[in-house]
């Protein structure tokens, strides 16, 4: 697949926030990559960058996925695709830097890549994946989707095709700290009772408004904060809602944040530890605010459509703010613990957020061009041997702050 020198064609499906850091990455590795998207300011970024791009939608079924016009000739951009992208295309407009060219038919024509990065929003992002796992596509996939990929595990070994998802912070390197945790205590003859996952990704300061902006898809932080949570409680699957079990979590660095659970386990439900959970942290008040829209119905019927096209105004992300990323991860068995903990505040001109979430993605392509992922459909938590030591290295290379234990220790 790689070239003699290692390098390889990698289409990219989405330009947010953590697209161009992933473009601008595995340009600069000297892969052949190309954009695609529908937002032309993201695409003329890449173009000036060198990289190939393509306008159009990728997951449209019918007709043509060229990018829609609006009323004064402008390509009219398509909520979601622009912030990590939307749609599906057979059909797009490729650029090699020096503007829009000739109709290329087929975006997600698997014959034009070796590689294929999904960083589509959550709502979207499942719609590429049958058609590119039918085809035999090796697909690093970053959207973060209501539905399980892992139903097309039969589908893409029945055509030699592999799919490594949630290749992010948490999903992701979460994922691989479980899997490494309990791999440990397994060596000292001891079993995972508890798993707790916590994560922001916040202003480095409270406002006296939201104290938050959207580092992806406002869709889909919405979606996370109305989606049930599936958590595991002394080995029962359960699902309670979104945004309880609050708590006060005190970070030695950050300070005092508000916990409350999201639906972010998904494939280590699968593990055998009897109670697991995963948290959202914010500033204090952010959530507050929500639930109160919530509860007065301004998130409801005819008043929703305004009510979210505000939020994606007021969460607006603002690149000159500063901003931090942090993870913390705890696995307890009867009579050991392992922690591990990621901060970072950006650094390189890019957002803490596309670091840490675009780095470990790119670990995921370079885990992939290796030959590491088979046919089938895989979680990190599934490959942790083989990922987890790119990832870190990613990290801690770009120096963003790991501390993790090598060792168990006693509570």
């Amino acid at each position: 697949m790689p070239d003699a020198d290692g390098t390889c064609r990698i289409r990219v499906l989405g330009a947010g926030l953590v697209g161009r850091l992933v473009v601008s990455e595995l340009y600069q590795a000297g892969h052949q990559v190309t954009l695609v998207d529908l937002d032309p300011a993201s695409l003329e970024w890449a173009a000036r960058l060198g990289a190939e791009t393509i306008l159009g939608d990728a997951t449209a079924v019918g007709g043509g996925n060229i990018a829609p016009i609006d009323g004064d000739g402008r390509t009219a951009a398509v909520e979601g695709y622009g912030g990590g992208s939307e749609g599906g295309a057979r059909y797009g407009k490729r650029s090699n830097g020096a503007g829009v060219g000739e109709v290329h038919r087929d975006i997600l024509d698997v014959t034009q890549a070796d590689i294929w990065v999904n960083l589509l929003p959550g709502r979207l992002g499942d719609l590429v994946r049958r058609p590119l796992l039918r085809r035999g596509a090796k697909v690093v996939d970053l959207a973060f989707t209501p539905e399980d990929p892992r139903h097309m595990d039969g589908l893409a070994k029945a055509n030699g095709g592999s799919l490594l998802y949630d290749v992010g912070v948490a999903p992701g390197l979460s994922n691989l700290w479980v899997a490494n945790a309990c791999a440990m205590l397994a060596a000292a003859d001891e079993k995972p009772l508890k798993v707790e996952i916590r994560v922001a990704g916040i202003p480095a300061q409270p406002d006296e408004g939201w104290s938050y902006m959207a580092p992806f898809s406002p869709s889909d932080v919405i979606a996370e904060y109305e989606r049930e949570a599936r958590i595991r409680i002394d080995g029962d699957l359960c699902a309670e809602p979104a945004l309880s079990r609050r708590h006060s979590f005190t970070d030695t660095e950050v300070g005092e944040l508000e916990a409350f659970l999201t639906d972010g386990l998904r494939s280590l439900l699968d593990i055998d530890c009897p109670t697991l959970l995963e948290y959202t942290l914010r500033w204090p008040g952010h959530i507050d605010r929500f639930i109160t829209l919530r509860d007065d119905g301004a998130l409801a019927g005819e008043n929703r459509v305004a009510t979210l096209q505000e939020l994606y105004r007021q969460w607006e992300f603002d690149p000159l703010r500063p901003e931090i990323t942090l993870l913390s991860v705890t696995v307890e068995s009867e009579n050991l613990v392992w922690q591990g903990r990621l901060f970072d505040s950006g650094g390189g001109g890019w957002s803490s957020m596309a670091r840490t979430t675009g780095l470990v993605t790119i670990a995921a392509v370079e885990a992939m061009l290796a030959g590491h992922i088979p046919p089938g459909v895989f979680a990190p938590e599934q490959v942790w041997q083989e990922l987890l030591p790119l990832a870190e290295y990613r990290l801690a290379g770009a120096g963003v702050d790991l501390r993790r234990d090598s060792t168990i220790h006693s509570h």
